[in-house]
């Protein structure tokens, strides 16, 4: 079995001109691929996108993990395990960590919102975290899966970022956006030295030599069990 790749990072990193990059370039080398969404790359997967994104649409964090959940497993099932067994390559544009962050912050929103910042609330969104990482390991276990951090200075991330966003997450305040950046970095410190995740700055441009780089990487050492992550 071939290998999936996750693309995380904070809103305006580059994950789909990246992968976008990547495809092109694994096409001249003549390596098959197949690139994904999260949420989203199926039919059932894109509507649920629709909803997940709509700011109008009332949703708590709990909800939001369940559809994000039905998404996956309609990927995953539908197109991912079936690619990687016909030998291609899978990217994902955002996957489980993506999960991991938006739902959690939403919980911690959502509680000192409404209990203020304690002792207990910060107990809460410890557990819900927890509980919301062990839901996202258990539904790709199978899949061998790498991780590409997208990172950028902030001032970068900024100017990248529509000015005039309107879904649920990209319309979010620079606070959100300083937090989502800062928990991908404490992410990519704590599996500095782990071979399955690759930390990519894309402050400038990609050369050529960094994506045949970052390819040979994705595609190499084929495995046969899922990278074990520190989340």
């Amino acid at each position: 079995m071939h290998r999936m790749i996750a693309f995380e990072g904070p809103d305006g990193s580059g994950k789909s001109t990246l992968m976008s990059q990547i495809n092109t370039r694994m096409s001249e080398r003549g390596l098959a691929v197949l690139i994904g969404r999260q949420p989203g790359g199926t039919p059932a997967g894109e509507k649920i996108r629709e909803i997940l994104l709509d700011p109008a649409i009332e949703l708590d964090a709990i909800a939001q993990v369940y559809l994000f959940m039905a998404s996956r497993a309609a990927f995953l099932e539908q197109c991912a395990r079936p690619a990687l067994m016909e030998g291609k390559t899978v990217m994902s544009d955002r996957l489980d960590l993506s999960t991991i962050f938006y739902q959690t912050v939403e919980m911690k929103h959502k509680l000192i919102e409404r209990y203020g910042l304690t002792t207990d609330t910060a107990k809460q969104v410890m557990a819900f975290h927890k509980k919301v990482n062990e839901i996202n390991r258990n539904s790709a276990e199978d899949i061998p899966l790498r991780y590409v951090i997208m990172d950028a200075d902030d001032a970068v991330l900024n100017q990248r970022r529509p000015k005039s966003a309107t879904d649920r997450f990209e319309s979010r305040d620079k606070g959100f956006q300083k937090d989502m950046r800062n928990f991908y970095r404490q992410y990519a410190g704590a599996n500095r030295n782990n071979p399955d995740v690759r930390v990519v700055n894309s402050n400038d441009p990609i050369g050529s030599v960094e994506l045949d780089s970052l390819i040979d990487w994705m595609v190499n050492d084929a495995v046969i069990c899922p990278a074990k992550i520190t989340a």
